[in-house]
Formats: structure tokens, C-alpha cells, sequence
């Protein structure tokens, strides 16, 4: 979806920032800084994001001292020197900030990419940075959509909820709808793979290759086939309802043994307890 919106003419979508929650940054958020400390702090490529730093950084000192300012900055230097005239940033743990993203910008659009929390895990496994087991990426996938729900009921007129499979099973009606959502009018190249967007530098991250593909319909089921039933009946245990309230099917997998069982409901409970606490943890000290 990024770089369907950055094709469209009038949208550019850098690269994932992570502005909020970029360890130097994340504290100054909401607190007075100075123009010095904010900017020492920017991550390096985003003050190249409108080709010239030093213009940035000089631009800079004449805007208030905030955080909120020079991600602005950075977000208009890189849409105008794209040649748009509107910007879009697409984080995927920025859903963590949306309270202070609509703070920030009252007028906001947030559009919120939901795919089969089971595929998702399967594809994070897969890349080659990965630091965690299917448990705990299933309950993080299961944490980011109730995180959704509340924002959903939150701001249901400025939240837009759109399912990876829609997209790539009917792209062109589902991006039709985030363009009318957004205030856009649909452009066909939008849904063209062969179309240029910067959104992401694939020659860096291999694994997001298939952006600049056709859309697979064959790959929405691919990840049922390389699961074994204790896999399928793990996921069960950790996620099943909330699979359920997003309308994914959910299969009964009973022909595994008592041993087997039992180990993943062990399994499934003891990383329900530890992401409670970790988060927990997280929201405590700031660090979410």
C-alpha cells in the first residue's frame, strides 16, 4: 500500500522512519528541546531526505524548537523535492503513537494494513533479521490489531482499516477506496508494479522484492502448506479469537498427540505471560 500512495502524483512516501519511537528522539516528543539536541538526534538519512542537510538544518532554526516541527520539516523537504505536494509516513509501530500523531495533526488520515496474523508471522520469520519465535510474533500481531480496534472505535471517521488480502485479491477497487478515503482521486498507476516509487530500496531489503511485482493471489494461502498441525494448532491457542473477530477462518486442527498438546498449550501460555510483561514493562519506562 506505501507504494501504491507514493505512485499516486500528488503522495510521497519515504522509507520507514521511525521517528517516533527512535531512541533519541522518543523523549523529546513532548518535551522542550533545543534546535541543536533535536537536530543531533535526527536520524542521519532523514536530514538528507531533502537533498541538502545543511538548507535543512538552517531551515530548522527558524522554526519553533519541537520535535513536531522538524519531522515536518523532513516530511515537506522530502515531498517537495519528489515533486508532490502531500506526504505520507508509514512506520509500521507508529500505531503505537497514533494518540500523538492525531495531537500533532487534528486533520490526519491513518490507514491501517491488517493481514492473516498467521501469514505475517510466517513472513517475519523469513527475514533475515528475525530475533523471535512464532509465539511471540503471533502475539504481537494479536496485540497491534486490538491496538487497532481501540483506534477504530477512537476515531472511526480518521482510521481506515484495509485487509492485505482485499488489496491483492482487488486492487484496484481496494485502493480506489484509500484514495477516496484520502481525499485522492484513483490514478491506474497506482496498482502498476512497473511504475517507480522510492518507497522502498529493495537492493537493501531483498525480502521486500515483490513490491515491485504483480500482485500473487497464490501466495495469500502459501504459508497453510508449510505448517505442521502442532504449528497450526499453536496458533490456535494464541490467536483464534481475535483471528475470528477479523473474519479469518480458523481450522480445527485435533489429530495431534496428548504430548504434543500439551507442550503447545504450555507454550502458548507461558509467552501470553511474558509479552504481558514485557509490554507492561515497555509502557512503564517510555519505550513503546
Amino acid at each position: 500500500m506505501a507504494a501504491m500512495l507514493d505512485r499516486h502524483p500528488e503522495v510521497a512516501v519515504p522509507e520507514e522512519t521511525s521517528f517516533f519511537f527512535t531512541g533519541a528522539v522518543r523523549p523529546r516528543l513532548t518535551k522542550p528541546s533545543t534546535h541543536d539536541a533535536l537536530w543531533r538526534e535526527l536520524p542521519i538519512w532523514m536530514g538528507h531526505m531533502g537533498g541538502d542537510p545543511e538548507l535543512m538544518a538552517a531551515e530548522f532554526k527558524e522554526l519553533p524548537p519541537t520535535a513536531r516541527a522538524l519531522f515536518v520539516l523532513a516530511m515537506q523537504s522530502y515531498a517537495t523535492a519528489q515533486g508532490k505536494s502531500r506526504w505520507a509516513e508509514k512506520s509500521p509501530w507508529h500505531l503505537r503513537h497514533i494518540d500523538l500523531i492525531f495531537e500533532w495533526f487534528p486533520n490526519a488520515k491513518v490507514v491501517c494494513m491488517l493481514r492473516d496474523g498467521r501469514a505475517c508471522v510466517e513472513s517475519c520469520l523469513k527475514v533475515p533479521f528475525h530475533t523471535r519465535g512464532r509465539a511471540w510474533y503471533a502475539l504481537t500481531w494479536r496485540y497491534a490489531s486490538r491496538l487497532i480496534r481501540r483506534f477504530e472505535a477512537k476515531y472511526p471517521d480518521d482510521v481506515l482499516v484495509v485487509r492485505y488480502e482485499d488489496l491483492v485479491e482487488a486492487p484496484e477497487q481496494t485502493v480506489a477506496v484509500v484514495d477516496d478515503f484520502l481525499g485522492l482521486v484513483y490514478q491506474p498507476s497506482q496498482v502498476d508494479p512497473a511504475a517507480v516509487t522510492a518507497s522502498f530500496k529493495t537492493s537493501q531489503e531483498p525480502w521486500k522484492q515483490r513490491v515491485n511485482e504483480p500482485l500473487d493471489t497464490s501466495r495469500l494461502s502459501a504459508w497453510r502448506e508449510t505448517l505442521s498441525a502442532e504449528e497450526h494448532f499453536l496458533y490456535r491457542k494464541l490467536i483464534e479469537n481475535e483471528l475470528r473477530y477479523r473474519g479469518y477462518p480458523v481450522e480445527n486442527y485435533q489429530n495431534i498427540g496428548l504430548v504434543s498438546r500439551l507442550k503447545m498449550t504450555a507454550s502458548a501460555s507461558f509467552n501470553r505471560v511474558l509479552a504481558t510483561l514485557v509490554l507492561w514493562l515497555k509502557s512503564v519506562t517510555g519505550r513503546m
